[in-house]
């Protein structure tokens, strides 16, 4: 049983025997250590007094290094059974004499240090002096026999006192505890009385003027007022028997009144086109309107702990990212908190395109302020998001037309046009200066002119990539197999300088921009043939496979050359990005970017594979019909 549980008796002697023991206990403990401590420091001074006498006895025996005088003055500790062992160390710390005679010098310590107690004996070293010279040191040991009896009784006093005095404690406790006990258990037995008949005439006896009195005197008091109050509840009752049937008749007719405006409160729910749906304090609907119905596409019957956001199937504005619980309107007016006008999206089976709503709720409050439920309304607002975001990427087109078209005609006129004048007077340079020149100024010039050159290849390289999407012409029926025939004799002359072939193996028909599908073609095989193995004839394979049942082609260029590390198999594809330097081979880094810009425009995918020094190939999947 726990201390806070017992009664009030047991409560009394055990703080009383408590206190007392540790009071007692803690006097004893201090009465003990003093002693001990007295005792050790009497026994270090008594024998350190011995040690001194020993070494005033044994100058003439030192001085004259005479053993057997020195033996003879140690023989005075058979007087002392708690010498254990005692020697006299010379000025040069050896072992002139011992004690008992017979021991061996190894048990002694090997040099004079100093007094104290090691762990179950005392060791004394006092010098011995002739006026203020050293002639050696005595050393004796003693055994701690006599500590410990005197511990043991100690202890045994200690005990006895304690015990005795518990005893002592707990017969005065027994007796004056009904002091204290004995009003306190009265007042008890009176609330039982009362409790169980339910008398409140009853009054506790008083015992005296002290704490427990003035107690009573309150407890009967409190008696009074509830025996009076008591009386006036029953004179109330009878009032309000009569002011019930009174009341009965209001309120019959108030549930007349009521039933009218539900009815017109539910013609009204089934009626509104926004969806309008209340919770109580638990998350339970009981306002669950058909509009709200046919937006969520389900009712809320079969919801699992609230998870309204996974049944009803809510998500962000992305469609993908399922809303939070928390941030639910229900959930947010729960805790007292308004929502407006919050954008969620509805994917459900009956609803699998998905709708966007905007929604808004608040807490449903009671005359003092505390939350009793929540309300939330909402209204499918997907066409009108559609029209407004039509608008918004019509504008934001016309605005990057316009600006694609702008940086064109700056491209192609304000950029062109100085690299041309810089190429042609380089020109006129070199002819005019034929031979004249020297061989450094030479190499400066073809510099300049390559890098003009450079310049104007990457300028219409990027004339290239805007066209992709600023110069697009309408989808129609290809045939991949003459784009490529097309491509290939394009590249005639490079394949004759090169000995390189090019195998076209089954292709298919799809919906594309030709132009652009040449200009895909043009730009892979391209380099399948500039990034190929010295002296080894590139082969390049372009073949393809379409799935008409799954409504997609395949197309893959394969080709026999130096290949790439793998890990740069999407690095490739980025504006700019090259994997060797301008002298190893020539290029811009612009020409896989406008072959993937040209992949998604047609809604497909390119992939890239290659091993270093094992080739590449490239993975094109495109829809054999493009979307209306």
């Amino acid at each position: 049983m726990s201390f806070r549980d017992m009664p009030i008796r047991r409560k009394l002697m055990t703080v009383i025997l408590l206190t007392s023991g540790a009071v007692l206990m803690l006097s004893c403990a201090g009465f003990c250590t003093y002693e001990m401590v007295a005792l050790r420091k009497g026994m270090l001074k008594e024998y350190t007094t011995g040690a001194q006498i020993i070494a005033a006895n044994s100058t003439a025996s030192l001085a004259f290094r005479n053993e057997a005088d020195a033996a003879e003055v140690l023989a005075a500790f058979k007087t002392d059974p708690r010498v254990v062992e005692a020697c006299l160390y010379d000025q040069k710390g050896k072992v002139l004499a011992r004690y008992p005679a017979g021991a061996p010098v190894s048990i002694f310590p090997t040099h004079p240090s100093e007094s104290g107690y090691r762990q179950d004996h005392l060791e004394i070293f006092y010098p011995v002096l002739q006026g203020s010279r050293v002639l050696g040191t005595v050393f004796l040991q003693s055994d701690l026999s006599d500590l410990s009896e005197r511990y043991y009784a100690y202890a045994w006093l200690a005990g006895a006192i304690i015990a005795c005095s518990i005893l002592l404690a707990y017969l005065l406790s027994r007796m004056l505890q009904k002091q204290i006990s004995t009003p306190v258990l009265g007042l008890v037995e009176t609330a039982k009385l009362i409790s169980q008949e339910g008398d409140f005439s009853v009054r506790a006896e008083k015992s005296g003027e002290d704490e427990v009195g003035a107690l009573t005197d309150a407890f009967n008091q409190v008696l009074a007022r509830v025996e009076d109050q008591e009386q006036a509840i029953r004179k109330l009752n009878a009032d309000l028997e009569e002011r019930i049937v009174e009341r009965t008749a209001e309120l019959a007719l108030t549930g007349r009144k009521l039933e009218e405006n539900k009815n017109l409160l539910d013609s009204v729910l089934h009626n509104i086109k926004d969806g309008i749906v209340a919770v109580d304090e638990k998350g339970r609907y009981f306002v669950f309107n058909p509009a709200a119905e046919k937006i969520m596409g389900r009712t809320p019957e079969g919801i699992l702990d609230n998870k309204r956001m996974e049944h009803f199937g809510l998500f962000r504005p992305d469609g993908v990212t399922p809303f939070p619980e928390s941030e639910g309107v229900l959930s947010r007016a729960l805790r007292g908190l308004e929502t407006h006008d919050l954008e969620m999206f509805v994917r459900n089976p009956l609803h699998p395109d998905g709708l966007l709503i905007i929604t808004s709720g608040r807490p449903l409050l009671d005359e003092k302020g505390k939350t009793m439920g929540g309300v939330g309304i909402f209204r499918d607002v997907t066409e009108q998001k559609r029209q407004e975001n039509l608008k918004i990427y019509a504008k934001a087109l016309e605005n990057s037309n316009r600006e694609l078209q702008d940086f064109i005609f700056v491209a192609s006129h304000d950029l062109q046009e100085p690299l041309r004048k810089i190429q042609s007077y380089g020109n006129f340079l070199l002819d005019e200066t034929k031979g004249s020149l020297s061989e450094a100024a030479s190499v400066y010039l073809a510099r300049i002119q390559t890098a003009a050159k450079r310049m104007s290849g990457l300028i219409e390289d990027l004339l290239q990539l805007t066209r992709v999407t600023t110069k697009a012409k309408p989808f129609e029926l290809v045939n991949v197999s003459e784009i490529v025939g097309e491509v290939q004799a394009d590249l005639e002359l490079k394949l004759r300088e090169t000995g390189g072939k090019i195998m076209i193996g089954e292709l298919p028909e799809l919906e594309a921009d030709p132009t652009q599908m040449r200009q895909l073609f043009q730009n892979l095989i391209s380099n399948a043939l500039k990034y190929r193995k010295a002296d080894v004839a590139p082969v390049v394979m372009v073949q393809g496979k379409a799935d008409e049942g799954k409504g997609w082609c395949r197309v893959l260029v394969r080709d026999n050359g130096i290949g790439f590390d793998p890990k740069y198999s999407e690095k490739i594809f980025n504006i700019f990005q090259r994997l060797h330097a301008n002298d190893e081979y020539e290029g811009t880094g612009i020409g896989l970017a406008i072959c993937r810009k040209v992949v998604e425009r047609h809604s497909g995918t390119i992939t890239a594979r290659g091993e270093v020094g094992k080739g590449a190939e490239f993975e094109i999947v495109l829809p054999i019909k493009q979307a209306k």
